[in-house]
């Protein structure tokens, strides 16, 4: 039992291959991870709305290498030069501090601290207009399903599983891992074009709603469970 077709993709050419293999793709709670009012949610983090076009970076630990955050952020600045006092960056996890040192006056960074409950970070997703995930190596992030569950777009890397959940130009956008002026590229243009992020908006919640909601997983899950215990030795 596997949950993207890109890793049963890569277990059928192992030995694995030679026994049956199944795909279930996991879910997000989409009652909890939902469009909110983004002043109520605000107020609810303590923080003041923003009247910009805000940008997520979110993870569990924002300095994580591999995760890419770093040279995006930087990539975000000089982006900020461009359109100057239109974008804000928030970001949410450990070692966000951190990133508020690259402030400048035309670029606005909100750090705020890792958090543990889902109804939390639903909250801080709902402040984003879009999430930047630009991941070197990924099976699917639950971090990108829990946004498109709250209406969010996504950019992300086309790597691994991503591309299953995050369609090109319908809920989100695919980049090339590594090439950060492609997802800066993408943030200009939802900046610039709200009528296209609202659009993806509603695809990505509906993304959610039809692909990967938990309750759907769960019914999967038994479902399989059921046909394996029925099979003869």
């Amino acid at each position: 039992l596997l949950h993207t077709e890109y890793m049963a993709q890569h277990y059928s050419t192992t030995f694995v291959g030679r026994r049956p293999i199944e795909r279930i793709y996991y879910g997000v709670d989409t009652q909890v991870f939902r469009p909110m009012e983004r002043e109520a949610c605000a107020q609810a983090l303590g923080l003041e709305p923003s009247r910009r076009f805000v940008v997520g970076l979110v993870h569990s630990n924002v300095q994580e290498e591999r995760k890419g955050f770093l040279p995006l952020l930087q990539m975000l600045v000089r982006l900020g030069e461009e359109m100057p006092a239109r974008l804000e960056v928030l970001v949410v996890g450990r070692g966000s501090d951190t990133m508020t040192k690259y402030a400048t006056p035309q670029l606005k960074i909100t750090a705020v601290p890792f958090l543990a409950s889902p109804e939390e970070l639903a909250t801080a997703l709902n402040l984003c207009d879009v999430l930047l995930y630009p991941t070197k190596a990924e099976n699917l992030s639950l971090t990108c399903l829990s946004a498109l569950a709250c209406g969010v777009p996504v950019i992300t890397s086309d790597i691994g599983g991503q591309g299953e959940a995050v369609s090109d130009g319908i809920n989100g956008f695919l980049c090339e891992a590594g090439h950060f002026e492609q997802f800066a590229e993408r943030v200009a243009q939802l900046a610039v074009n709200p009528d296209v992020k609202q659009r993806l908006s509603i695809a990505a919640r509906q993304t959610a709603l039809t692909k990967f909601d938990i309750r759907t997983y769960i019914d999967n899950l038994i479902a399989y469970y059921n046909r394996v215990s029925r099979r003869t030795p």
